[in-house]
């Protein structure tokens, strides 16, 4: 009887177990049964994308084929949620015939928006330049979380994505030949992947040009290539952004630019190169940000520019080659301590000053190898409207100086910085020269040989102080005694 008994249990159990998995089975297939697939072209249930969409329920596919292309359509997604729209055969959204003002994909109140494989061109402007008419696509504010899969944003009249939604994804989209920005983005926690962006910005008349691309804060950007936009390649405006294997070159103007006093950002291992004017320009007041392991080669002006009363940024193992300076650090403040870190970079043969500080106060520079620059670290006030700021409290620590075509240390009217424990040797003419206005500079357990002319000179005798140097030739000649 016992044996029976359990018998029974196991029975039990067992069709228990069946009734479970049965009932989820049905469950999932009804569930799947209540998705479905929406075909836009001939021959097929709608012959509009924004029939398509207005049919659409949570859940369901919109297949755009290319039976029907181009679509001359301005579509509204409104007050949608978990809807993919997906392109097949390249399909177009064009723009061209549409009144003016017109959107290709307008995005309002709606939420998980899968938009693949679409191209929107030729969107055309009004005459009042009205936001958002004659972009690609516009996502209000309202909507959040949608995602922008390869699609084609070409030649429309202003942006190719105009963005207010944030908390999306935007992956392999090509954004070409936007009059305005490729992607304007105005909103927050955006993860951007592998897009690209070619010959945005070009306004009209020509002399006007703006961004290709525009990013406030806590946002992603990885693998992004941008090439021969008209202006910066990547404006920075806020803060908490993480900028990562990015590739920008031929810009108008520069590769990257933290602006309005962007802080803690992280640009870690990007290009940027051949820019008409900086690979990265830190402007006035960033703060916090890391600068690591970039290549910056190439470009026009400044290879790095760190803006009037930036501090504390960290500038670290970045390859910094042929640019027309290297590193430019200034300061318009004389009250205002910078202590912006430039570390364990190599700075190589730039056109100009390897590393080059204008009104720099209480900054560090160290551990960088600076070789083949015309000069390699530069030091001078900065003078702006009549006001001058004397660059002083600057560390120059364990460098490597040498090489360079002219000095390898050059103070113009400068005190109280600290040139300790650097190698500073074969540079053309003066391994370190201090002019007349150069004074309480301290110079120390450096060495100091084989440079062209002299090793060190010190126009005014005995106003800076010398300790355990090791070096040659001086003028005068008893400093290298000391």
């Amino acid at each position: 009887m016992e044996e029976k008994g359990i018998s029974l249990t196991k029975f039990g159990l067992v069709l228990i177990t069946f009734i479970i998995g049965f009932s989820l089975l049905l469950v999932i297939t009804i569930v799947i049964l209540s998705q479905k697939i929406l075909i836009v072209g001939e021959g097929f249930q709608f012959t509009t994308i924004q029939d398509a969409v207005d049919a659409a329920k949570p859940g369901d596919t919109i297949f755009v084929t290319a039976s029907l292309s181009p679509y001359e359509e301005a579509v509204e997604i409104t007050d949608k949620s978990k809807i993919d729209i997906i392109g097949v055969g390249n399909p177009i959204l064009d723009g061209s015939t549409l009144p003016a003002g017109s959107t290709g994909i307008t995005i309002t109140n709606s939420s998980r928006i899968n938009i693949q494989r679409l191209t929107m061109q030729k969107y055309v402007i009004d005459e009042l330049g009205i936001d958002p008419g004659g972009a690609g696509i516009f996502i209000e504010e309202s909507s959040s979380r949608n995602i922008f899969v390869r699609n084609h944003l070409l030649q429309n009249e202003r942006e190719g994505i105009f963005e207010f939604g944030g908390n999306s994804l935007f992956i392999g989209n090509e954004l070409n030949g936007n009059l305005f920005e490729g992607i304007d983005s105005n909103a927050i926690k955006n993860t951007f992947i592998a897009n690209e962006f070619i010959e945005n910005g070009f306004l009209s008349p020509p002399e006007d040009t703006v961004d290709a691309f525009d990013i406030e804060e806590e946002s992603i950007l990885i693998k992004n290539t941008l090439r021969d936009n008209a202006d910066d390649a990547i404006d920075v405006d806020d803060d908490f952004n993480i900028i990562i294997a990015n590739s920008a070159f031929d810009n108008g103007e520069g590769g990257i630019i933290l602006d309005n006093g962007s802080s803690n950002n992280i640009l870690i291992r990007n290009n940027w190169e051949d820019n008409t004017e900086d690979g990265i320009l830190l402007d006035n007041r960033a703060a916090n940000n890391v600068v690591l392991s970039n290549k910056i080669i190439g470009n026009v002006r400044d290879g790095i520019r760190v803006g009037d009363r930036t501090r504390d940024n960290l500038i670290k193992n970045n390859i910094v080659f042929d640019n027309g300076r290297g590193i430019f650090i200034r300061n318009d403040d004389f009250t205002f301590d910078q202590q912006n870190e430039v570390m364990k970079n190599k700075v190589v043969q730039n056109v100009g000053e390897g590393i080059f500080l204008e009104g720099a106060i209480a900054n560090l520079i160290s551990n960088n190898k600076i070789t083949e620059n015309n000069i390699g670290i530069f030091v001078i006030p900065k003078d702006e409207n009549g006001d001058t700021t004397l660059a002083n409290g600057n560390s120059i620590v364990s460098n490597k100086v040498e090489d360079n075509i002219v000095d390898g240390i050059h103070f113009q009217e400068t005190f109280a910085n600290l040139i300790e424990k650097n190698k500073i040797n074969r540079n053309g003419d003066h391994g370190i020269f201090l002019d007349v206005e150069s004074i309480n500079n301290r110079i120390r357990f450096n060495q100091i040989v084989n440079n062209g002319i002299f090793d060190v000179v010190e126009q005014n005798i005995d106003t800076n102080i010398f300790e355990g140097n090791d070096c040659g030739v001086s003028d005068p000649n008893f400093v290298c005694l000391n």
